[in-house]
């Protein structure tokens, strides 16, 4: 009885932490994908807040808090400067 008791609580926490993960990204509230394009013009036009560049994968929030992510040039030399 014990061991049946064990395994449900496994269980039960197997799938809450399941939960966690599947529910939000079913929900949207991931980044929005956004082209590099309109991401270069949010730049220019001073609303992006935060930026995290890893390779090509570039992700952020804009001025109104709203995530995004955008996938950039392999040479991103133009990036950094108009970043800075």
């Amino acid at each position: 009885m014990k061991n049946m008791s064990r395994n449900i609580i496994w269980l039960a926490l197997v799938l809450i932490v399941l939960l966690a993960f599947i529910v939000p990204s079913a929900t949207g509230r991931g980044p929005e994908e956004v082209p590099f394009s309109a991401f270069m013009s949010k730049v220019q036009e001073g609303h992006v807040r935060d930026v995290t560049i890893t390779g090509q994968h570039i992700t952020g929030k804009f001025d109104d808090g709203k995530k995004f992510a955008s996938t950039g040039p392999e040479n991103q030399t133009q990036l950094y400067k108009d970043l800075v």
